[in-house]
Parts: C-alpha cells; sequence; structure tokens
C-alpha cells in the first residue's frame, strides 16, 4: 500500500513538474518572412509569418504604443489578413496588434472539423505567447494588458479561449451568437 502511495506522488509531482516547464520555459517560435516599418495607417513595425508549421500571422507594433495588445480572432471566411476597420483602429489608438488564420481555412475546416476548434484555441493561444515576446524584447517592457475580439466564428474562439486560458487574457469581446446561450 505505502509503494502505491509513494508511486501516486511521485507520478503526480512528474506531471506538475512536466506542465510547469511548459508553462514556463518555452518560447514560441516563428518564421518571418515580412519585418518592415510601414507608415500607414500610423507608424509602426509590420511582422508578418508562420508559427509553427502552418498558422500564418501578422503584428503591428505601434511606435506611439499605449502599453496593451490586440488579438483579433477571424470569422470562418477570414485570414491573417483580413481584420477589417479593428487593426486600423488598434493602431490609430495605439495598441499593438495581433492575428492569424490559426492554420485553418475554408477547405481544411471542410475536410477536418473535429480538429478546427481545439486547434484553433491552440493556435491563438500560440500567437498570443508568441506576440508577449515580440512586445517584451521590441518595447522592453510587457503589456500592461491583453485584449481579445472575435467576430462570427472569431467570436467563437475568444469564448473558448478565455474559457480554457482564463490567465491569458485580460479581457474578451466576443461578438456571435454563441454570446447570447
Amino acid at each position: 500500500m505505502r509503494n502505491v502511495s509513494l508511486t501516486r506522488r511521485f507520478v503526480g509531482l512528474s506531471v506538475l513538474l512536466m506542465l510547469w516547464v511548459v508553462s514556463v520555459g518555452a518560447a514560441i517560435r516563428a518564421t518571418i518572412d515580412t519585418d518592415e516599418h510601414l507608415a500607414t495607417p500610423v507608424p509602426h513595425r509590420y511582422v508578418h509569418g508562420v508559427i509553427a508549421d502552418d498558422a500564418k500571422f501578422q503584428l503591428a507594433l505601434p511606435d506611439n504604443w499605449n502599453g496593451k495588445l490586440v488579438i483579433f480572432s477571424r470569422g470562418f471566411s477570414g485570414t491573417e489578413l483580413t481584420p477589417g476597420a479593428f487593426k486600423t483602429t488598434a493602431l490609430e489608438k495605439g495598441y499593438a496588434f495581433a492575428a492569424s488564420d490559426e492554420g485553418w481555412n475554408r477547405l481544411t475546416i471542410a475536410k477536418e472539423p473535429e480538429d478546427s476548434y481545439y486547434e484553433s484555441r491552440q493556435r491563438i493561444r500560440e500567437l498570443t505567447l508568441y506576440a508577449q515576446q515580440v512586445l517584451t524584447t521590441h518595447y522592453k517592457k510587457k503589456a500592461s494588458r491583453t485584449l481579445m475580439m472575435g467576430g462570427s466564428n472569431g467570436g467563437h474562439h475568444a469564448k473558448w479561449l478565455v474559457e480554457s486560458y482564463p490567465d491569458l487574457m485580460t479581457a474578451v469581446l466576443p461578438a456571435t451568437d454563441s454570446t447570447r446561450k
């Protein structure tokens, strides 16, 4: 009986240690294909690339940063390059901005719908952690707040992400029918 108890404790401590190492020590890596300074809509550094092996993303880091980060989750039809006026408005107000295609598009979700929502949460989490890393390096300080917004399918992602990782975001704005339930 005593050996079983010690084994359970050892396994429990090992799992906790693994989770701690993964959450603390793992830096998100990206392959960058564009890193340039743009003048419009306001002066900002623009970074585009791929996180993991398939999630395209963009980051926009305004010269006049207000210390906050906005994560945008697209709808069913969008990509990392289709945030509408959200990116422009965020930059004009001094927010750093990040968006991702979350590693899927209409064709991949039609073929593999069971993986897409879980994968989207993982990819947005990776995007958020990566954006926070870049902000700390670029501005020499962490974001004081991380906000997330999403419309339509992106609203579902915002809701599910905050449910799955409540400490990752300061606030979310999920604009979707799921918020009425």
